[in-house]
């Protein structure tokens, strides 16, 4: 692999911290909706899709970047984030009926868990490759 490969991977892992921290807390997401003109709900379910392509973990080169730790509980958080995903209202629900959903509660609880896996390593340098 590349450095400019790793370097790439290591800058998309925190991007994925980032998305953690939005999905884990309900106060992120209702300072996220005052900020901006999305559907929040929606987005939280977009923004998975868009950071973690199918099978992430299954990506050999990516197995350099994440910990088996860290692999476990993004898939541990995939299959969390499939039920909330299905429980979401169609159209553009109020994000306090979505909070209100046990399903987004799951999601919630398992996004802080995958972080908490995560922040273990903290997060990685975004201006040089590391091995």
């Amino acid at each position: 692999m590349t450095d400019g490969t790793r370097l790439v991977q290591q800058r998309m892992r925190n991007r994925l911290m980032d998305y953690l921290e939005l999905a884990g807390s309900f106060d992120a997401q209702r300072t996220y909706d005052s900020h901006h003109v999305v559907n929040v709900a929606h987005e939280v379910i977009n923004q998975w899709e868009d950071c973690v392509p199918d099978a992430l973990w299954e990506v050999e080169s990516n197995k350099t970047v994440y910990s088996s730790d860290e692999i476990d509980a993004l898939k541990q958080f995939h299959r969390t984030w499939a039920h909330a995903a299905s429980a979401v209202p169609d159209g553009y629900p109020d994000l306090a009926d979505v909070h209100a959903l046990p399903e987004w509660s799951e999601l919630r609880v398992e996004a802080q868990r995958a972080l908490a896996t995560f922040l273990i390593r903290g997060r990685l340098p975004e201006d040089h490759a590391i091995s």
